[in-house]
C-alpha cells in the first residue's frame, strides 16, 4: 500500500511540476525571456499568484519555446529520480515545492537556449547591417516612456504621402526587432525608414540605434514606465538620451518641450533640437481654431488640420511629424490632405459597439499613468450613466506605483467613475469606493456581461487576453 501511496505522489508531483513548466514558459515569453522583467513580476504580482497558481496558460509554439519545455522536462527527470529514490518525506517535498522546483528548471533552461538565441540575434542583427547599407534608407528614431507606436504610425502616414517610406512592425523595438523590421519592410529605394525604440535598461536604445543609425529623432514623453528595471529617474533619463546622442549634426531632434528634464537631455548633444509642446510656447505649437480644428505654427508655416483625434495626448503626438515633415520639403497643403484620413492607431482609443448596444473603448496597448488619465478624461465625456474602467494595473513602476495610483484613483473619484481591476494594490489604496477588486478577468467578463446596458461605457486599459475582449464586443 505504501509503494501504491509513493508513486501517487511522485506521479502528482511530476504532474504539477510539468503544468507549471508550461506556464512559466508562457510568462518568461511575455516577459521576453528577461530574468530582471521576470522578478519584478514576482515583485508585484507576489510570489504565491506566480508560482502556486493554477490557472495553466500555454506559450506560443516557437522554437525556444519548445525548446526550453523539453530541456525543463529533461532535467524534471533527474529530479522525479531524485524522489524516487529518496524518503517518503523527499516526495513529499517534491510535490509541495514542484511549481517552485519548475521555476527553477525554467530559469535553467531559459540561460541554456539564451547561448543559441544570441547566436541567432547576432545573425540577424548582421543581415539587417548589410541590408540597410544597400539601400538609401534615411533612419528616423523614436522613443519615449509613452506615445511612441502613436506617433510611429502618425509619422508613417504622413510621410507616405511624398516617400516611400518603412517602419517597425507591431511593437518590435528592440535591437533585433528593429533588425527584422529592416530585412522585412525596407528596400532599395526606401527614403525613410520609421524605428521605434524601447529599453528596459541603459545600453539599449544605443544598441538599437547601432543597428539603425538615426539621421533623426523624436523623443516624446518622459514617464515612470518600467522604472523598477532601470533602477532610477536619472537612469531613465540616460536611457532615452542614448537616441539623442546617436542622432546625426546633420540631422535634427523633435523633443517635447513638456518633459521637466528637458535640459538634461539637451545637454551636450550636438544636432539641433527642435521643441514642440501643445500647452504652450515652443518650436512647434498648435492653436484650437474650432471644433477638431488646429493650426500649427513651425518657422512662419501654418498648417490647417482638420483632425478627429481623441484627446491632447495624441494630438501631441502629431506635432513632431508635421514639424519633420516640413523640414523635409512637404508642403503644407499635402500634410493637410494626408491628415484627411488620419485615424488613432488600432487598440489607443479606438471605438467599439459593445454587448447590450454598451460602448467600448479600447486603450488596450501597453498601459502608462499619463495615457491612463488621458483615457479616463475622454471616458469622462461620454455619454450614458454609467462609465467603467477595467485595469490589471500598471507594470513595472517601482517605487512610484502607489503615488501613481493614488493619482488615477484620485482623478476617477473627481470624474465620478467606477474601477473594475485585478489589482489589489488600487483596492487597498480606495478611499472612496471607486473600486471593485475581482480575483481574475473572467470574473470581469462575467460580471460585466451581465450588467452592461446601452447607457454603459467601459474603457479597457492596459493588456487583456484577446478571448476576455471579444466576449465583451457585440
Amino acid at each position: 500500500m505504501m509503494d501504491i501511496i509513493n508513486y501517487i505522489i511522485l506521479y502528482l508531483g511530476a504532474a504539477i511540476c510539468t503544468a507549471h513548466i508550461y506556464d512559466l514558459t508562457y510568462k518568461f515569453q511575455v516577459k521576453e525571456y528577461r530574468f530582471d522583467r521576470f522578478f519584478a513580476s514576482i515583485g508585484e504580482e507576489g510570489f504565491r499568484k506566480v508560482f502556486y497558481s493554477f490557472k495553466i496558460r500555454f506559450p506560443s509554439k516557437s522554437a525556444r519555446n519548445i525548446l526550453i519545455i523539453v530541456c525543463s522536462v529533461l532535467l524534471l527527470t533527474l529530479v522525479v529520480f531524485w524522489a524516487y529514490e529518496g524518503s517518503f518525506f523527499h516526495k513529499l517535498v517534491f510535490v509541495i515545492t514542484a511549481p517552485v522546483m519548475a521555476g527553477v528548471l525554467i530559469s535553467l533552461s531559459v540561460l541554456l537556449t539564451e547561448v543559441p538565441a544570441q547566436i541567432k540575434r547576432r545573425r540577424i542583427i548582421r543581415l539587417a547591417k548589410k541590408h540597410l547599407a544597400q539601400s538609401k534608407a534615411q533612419i528616423i528614431g523614436i522613443t519615449g516612456s509613452y506615445g511612441k507606436t502613436t506617433t510611429k504610425e502618425f509619422l508613417y502616414e504622413i510621410l507616405s504621402k511624398k516617400f516611400k517610406v518603412a517602419k517597425t512592425d507591431a511593437n518590435m523595438n528592440t535591437d533585433v526587432g528593429i533588425a527584422l523590421s529592416i530585412l522585412k519592410n525596407v528596400g532599395p529605394d526606401t527614403d525613410f525608414f520609421i524605428a521605434e525604440m524601447g529599453a528596459y535598461t541603459r545600453g539599449e536604445i544605443e544598441k538599437a540605434c547601432r543597428v539603425a543609425p538615426p539621421k533623426y529623432g523624436i523623443l516624446t514623453a518622459i514617464g515612470n514606465q518600467h522604472l523598477v528595471l532601470f533602477g532610477s529617474h536619472e537612469r531613465l533619463l540616460d536611457a532615452k538620451k542614448e537616441l539623442l546622442k546617436a542622432v546625426s549634426p546633420k540631422g535634427r531632434i523633435y523633443l517635447n518641450r513638456t518633459i521637466k528634464d528637458r535640459s538634461v537631455l539637451a545637454r551636450g548633444i550636438v544636432a539641433p533640437i527642435t521643441q514642440y509642446s501643445v500647452l504652450g510656447k515652443a518650436d512647434v505649437m498648435v492653436k484650437k481654431s474650432g471644433k477638431n480644428i488646429y493650426e500649427v505654427v513651425y518657422k512662419k508655416k501654418r498648417v490647417v488640420i482638420s483632425v478627429n483625434l481623441q484627446t491632447p495626448y495624441t494630438l501631441e503626438n502629431l506635432l513632431p511629424c508635421i514639424a519633420l515633415a516640413l523640414d523635409l520639403g512637404m508642403k503644407e497643403k499635402d500634410i493637410q490632405n494626408s491628415l484627411k484620413t488620419l485615424k488613432t492607431p488600432l487598440n489607443k482609443l479606438s471605438q467599439q459597439k459593445g454587448l447590450k448596444n454598451s460602448l467600448l473603448i479600447l486603450d488596450t496597448a501597453n498601459s502608462s499613468v499619463d495615457g491612463f488619465l488621458s483615457a479616463i478624461d475622454l471616458l469622462s465625456s461620454a455619454k450614458g450613466s454609467k462609465r467603467i474602467v477595467v485595469s490589471k494595473g500598471i507594470i513595472e513602476l517601482g517605487n512610484q506605483k502607489e503615488p501613481s495610483y493614488k493619482k488615477i484613483l484620485s482623478t476617477l473619484q473627481k470624474k465620478g467613475v467606477s474601477l473594475y481591476t485585478t489589482d489589489r494594490l488600487f483596492r487597498s489604496l480606495d478611499k472612496g469606493n471607486a473600486v471593485q477588486f475581482f480575483e481574475d478577468e473572467a470574473f470581469i467578463s462575467k460580471h460585466l456581461s451581465a450588467s452592461l446596458t446601452k447607457n454603459t461605457t467601459v474603457l479597457l486599459e492596459g493588456r487583456f487576453t484577446p478571448g476576455f475582449i471579444q466576449q465583451l464586443k457585440a
